[in-house]
């Protein structure tokens, strides 16, 4: 260390011989206190921003201390975000500089300073009118903004980090359109718990309706906080939450309105809980809202995490998708949706093929009259345009079967909506779309869709049971996922023995994958139920052993022999399933159908341990490694 200062010494000395009073080497040598404090930049919720001259580097930075640096938890708090921030190293978001102690021991850490209008700023403008802020933010530039914000959190969420407090107060849109994500004061590491004793809902409601961001036990900002956020208690907080706040901004930049009303904290709260938010384009239809990018904020927003998009690099695609004049999956795949997107990516054309359309069109009348043959060339026109629609419609009903019987119940149903579009006398449609819904726990929607197919077949048992079956799980609906021990007496009185098995073992397994769990716990509470389920259907008590995660379960039956039939989780994935010293009879679905990989009963189990004398049905483990012992 001696030996450092004293070649430092020997520079100044030298610097100071050649008459450089006013050299680099000077100035830094004769920095007492390197930051400069000048003005207050802003001010948040426990810290505040001053504006400072390092004379270090002679630039000007922002400098967040601490309002309150008293409190122990404070202190550990703001240098945690400081070391967040300083590991996120991206465009989009506002780098860190340093992280110290002043002279009396007061932490500080220094930014960027980003000189501009939060993304607050810029829509109360919009909300305003200004025709400044009009002409220079139109939809597109929003979406661009848009696009930058969800660069920065996937990005972050890569690092393994969660924002859990974007807003549109914590974006930064600089004078030269660059755009920072700041304030990572509530971030936290993706799959940390952080415990809060009490629920949001449970406090006072004197907050103001501009969304103070909550502190001490509730963490987050009421309007942007997602539902499990809201919830407060031990609900899992991942990049979902972030992506649910990401559609709550969009949902402004479209409509320039909060996706969330309320007059109070406890009202916004409640809402959130509830998942009932207005389209965009209903709240506002004097504006134009892209239908594509309404049903991308709408799919943001949705209640269940498991609903939303999984990861922000999928909203992207999907924007980039609606931008290249494409269907995004988060909208109904309708026919003559596809057909305006085609028209829309291939104009030129379009209008070309319009024009002799309409040339051959004119030449066929005058043909057609000429002959005195128009009345059946129209009735044939006619013909071919049903003929159309139908092959069109089962096409979509093809579709919707292949992910049915994949256990995609939400794809299946998009694909069923399309086809009655194009082809609404098809009953087979109806309950097909019913079943579908019905293993969603969509119930009332189940039962109106089997009534409007009720008349095409009157008079017939099956259809009269139906209507009665999904009738009864109506009444029983509610805003909690209904468990398998509540669903299993009503749907084996209905469908007993080996009828209906794929609806049954998708019904169940739905109910189990979604209901929900204790978190820290989900793993034994998901092997309970299954232990449940299987021992109700075999009769004999089953204990069987699950380990791994929802993207797939190893699960362990060993030495059960009583164990007979397993049909009733032949749709969960199974990256492990040990059947060996069970006497396994049951393991298939029907009895015979066509060879067809996507009706291979147990076609999401990678690998079956079982014994040598285990026979196996030709119709399940199709795919399936065996491991015999």
């Amino acid at each position: 260390m001696d030996d450092e200062k004293h070649s430092w010494e020997n520079l100044y000395e030298l610097a100071d011989e050649d008459g450089r009073e006013n050299s680099l080497l000077n100035a830094l040598w004769s920095v007492e206190e390197r930051y400069q404090d000048s003005d207050l930049a802003g001010t948040g919720a426990m810290k505040k921003i001053i504006r400072a001259e390092d004379k270090v580097s002679g630039r000007v930075i922002a400098k967040a201390v601490l309002k309150n640096s008293q409190d122990e938890q404070t202190v550990e708090s703001f240098l945690r975000e400081a070391r967040i921030t300083a590991m996120l190293q991206h465009p989009n978001i506002v780098p860190l500089y340093d992280i110290g102690l002043d002279d009396q021991g007061q932490p500080y850490f220094t930014m960027k300073l980003i000189k501009g209008l939060s993304l607050r700023d810029i829509l109360d403008k919009l909300i305003k009118n200004d025709p400044k802020t009009l002409k220079d933010y139109p939809l597109p530039k929003r979406i661009d903004i848009f696009l930058k914000v969800c660069d920065a959190i996937a990005y972050a969420h890569s690092r393994g980090i969660a924002h859990l407090d974007l807003k549109p107060e914590n974006i930064t849109v600089s004078t030269f359109s660059d755009v920072v994500v700041c304030d990572w004061g509530l971030a936290a590491i993706i799959g940390h718990n952080e415990d809060m004793d009490i629920s949001l809902t449970e406090s006072l409601d004197y907050y103001s309706k501009r969304y103070y961001t909550l502190s001490g036990e509730i963490k987050g900002t009421p309007g942007y906080m997602a539902p499990e956020q809201a919830r407060g208690g031990y609900e899992v907080k991942d990049e979902r939450s972030d992506i649910f706040a990401l559609g709550s901004i969009l949902y402004e930049l479209l409509s320039l309105e909060n996706a969330i009303d309320g007059e109070g904290v406890k009202e916004i709260i409640s809402e959130t809980l509830t998942g009932h938010f207005i389209k965009p384009s209903k709240k506002r239809p004097d504006l134009v809202i892209p239908e594509s990018l309404e049903a991308i904020c709408m799919k943001a927003l949705r209640l269940s995490p498991q609903e939303r998009y999984q990861s922000v690099e999928k909203i992207i695609s999907e924007i980039e998708t609606y931008r290249n004049g494409y269907l995004t999956e988060a909208e109904e795949a309708s026919f003559g949706k596809q057909l305006a997107l085609i028209y829309k990516r291939n104009r030129a054309i379009c209008l070309l093929t319009m024009m002799l359309t309409s040339v051959i069109f004119i030449g066929s009348l005058i043909f057609i009259e000429s002959l005195r043959n128009e009345k059946n060339l129209t009735s044939e026109a006619l013909r071919q345009s049903e003929k159309l629609s139908k092959e069109a419609s089962l096409s979509y009903l093809f579709k919707g079967r292949n992910a049915y019987y994949r256990f995609m119940p939400s794809q299946a149903t998009e694909a069923y909506e399309a086809a009655l579009v194009l082809d609404k006398g098809d009953v087979k449609q109806y309950y097909y779309l019913a079943k579908a819904l019905c293993v969603q726990q969509k119930y009332s929607e189940s039962h109106k869709v089997v009534l409007k197919g009720h008349d095409l077949i009157r008079h017939k048992r099956k259809d009269a049971e139906m209507i009665i079956f999904y009738s009864e799980l109506e009444d029983l609906q509610s805003v909690k996922v209904l468990s398998v021990q509540e669903l299993y007496p009503i749907v084996q009185n209905f469908f007993p023995a080996d009828r209906y098995l794929i609806f049954k073992s998708q019904i169940f397994t739905w109910a189990i994958l979604n209901t929900e769990r204790t978190v820290g716990n989900e793993i034994q509470e998901i092997e309970a139920d299954i232990n449940w389920l299987l021992s109700k259907q075999n009769k004999t008590p089953i204990k069987g052993k699950l380990e791994g995660q929802y993207k797939g379960f190893k699960f362990d039956l060993s030495g059960h022999p009583q164990l007979q039939d397993i049909r009733y989780i032949s749709q969960f994935t199974f990256t492990e399933l040990n059947i060996r010293g069970c006497d396994v009879k049951e393991m298939a679905l029907v009895k015979a159908f066509p060879k067809h990989p996507d009706m291979d009963a147990f076609q999401r189990v990678e690998t079956l341990l079982l014994d040598e004398e285990q026979a196996i049905h030709k119709y399940a483990f199709v795919n399936t490694k065996l491991l015999r012992k």
